[in-house]
């Protein structure tokens, strides 16, 4: 089983962050009111949901990680996976 805590912090750390960092960007998501609606589900096994679910998540994953890089961490090597502006302009999307 993998919950959606789980994922989200692997997604993070296969992309570039530390763990410590990952579960920075975590917390500040769970604390967003975007994501009421996740109230008592991050442990849950995602699998169980339908995949859409956990892609659109992913958007908002990636949001406020960029907050977090540009607050923390401008110069960080993984931005461009997190910035896609930044991205089009290196030619890397």
């Amino acid at each position: 089983m993998t919950t959606f805590k789980q994922a989200i912090l692997k997604e993070l750390t296969s992309s570039g962050f530390f763990p410590d960092q990952a579960l920075e960007v975590f917390e500040r998501l769970v604390a967003n009111p975007a994501q009421k609606s996740m109230q008592g589900r991050w442990e849950d096994d995602y699998t169980t949901y339908p995949k859409p679910i956990f892609s659109i998540l992913l958007v908002a994953v990636k949001s406020i990680a960029l907050e977090y890089i540009e607050e923390k961490m401008p110069n960080a090597w993984f931005r461009p996976v997190f910035d896609d502006n930044l991205a089009k302009t290196l030619g890397i999307k």
